[in-house]
């Protein structure tokens, strides 16, 4: 029995249809270089593909300084590419990793 809805698409089809409408396909290309031990730089690339609207294409650049084992210190900034995407961003952090527990 193949149960259809008023536009005649099966109630299956249709559903997916709503549920696949708000989706975003999405691409990125990533270049890592480390500079000496305890720095790194990056280049990257990232496409967004919503279903509605353009695409949002950055590129995307940083670095990145480990000043401890368990402690870094980066910088990055990045400009669209499209229309549909941010101009420009600029960032910076400091992010630390907790040590698991092992027996």
């Amino acid at each position: 029995m193949n149960r259809s809805n008023k536009g005649g698409q099966p109630l299956s089809t249709a559903l997916m249809a709503f549920i696949l409408a708000g989706t975003v396909g999405q691409s990125t290309f990533l270049l890592d270089r480390q500079l000496t031990g305890p720095w790194d730089a990056f280049v990257e690339y990232a496409g967004t593909f919503p279903a509605r609207g353009g695409p949002q294409n950055l590129l995307h650049f940083g670095t990145a300084l480990k000043i401890a084992k368990q402690h870094q210190l980066d910088f990055h900034v990045g400009a669209g590419l499209s229309a549909a995407a941010v101009d420009h961003f600029i960032g910076f952090g400091y992010s630390f990793r907790f040590q698991g527990f092992r027996r």
